[in-house]
């Protein structure tokens, strides 16, 4: 389910922790 925010927020994909956190 974190993949999906990281397409959201691309941005943020080197802190995958704080996504599905």
């Amino acid at each position: 389910m974190k993949f999906l925010l990281l397409s959201k927020f691309p941005m943020k994909r080197q802190k995958p922790e704080t996504e599905f956190q």
